[in-house]
């Protein structure tokens, strides 16, 4: 895995509005320089990364993940558990 992908994971989950503005700045400079594609692994990896709630995007950090996790033509094997509202849209949009 590359050092940005596992820089990100370390930092764990999307900023809220209840982080500082430090930590949505060393995030989103470590989310912008994530270049595409990811590999599936990479992908997989970061579906961990979102919140449960949509409401937790992140300002746009949300959609910014999600497409750098589909860059790499990542699909749910299987049905994925419906409690995190954004695999569930990006089953949604999977299966259309």
């Amino acid at each position: 895995m590359r050092r940005e992908v596992l820089e990100l994971l370390k930092l764990g989950k999307l900023p809220t509005d209840k982080d500082g503005d430090t930590y949505w700045d060393e995030y989103f400079l470590i989310l912008d320089s994530i270049e595409e594609p990811t590999t599936i692994e990479e992908a997989e990896a970061l579906l961990q990364c979102f919140h449960d709630s949509e409401e937790e995007g992140a300002h746009g950090g949300a959609q910014t993940l999600m497409h750098i996790i589909e860059s790499s033509g990542f699909r749910f094997k299987t049905r994925p558990d419906f409690r995190n509202a954004w695999h569930r849209y990006m089953w949604e949009r999977q299966n259309r």
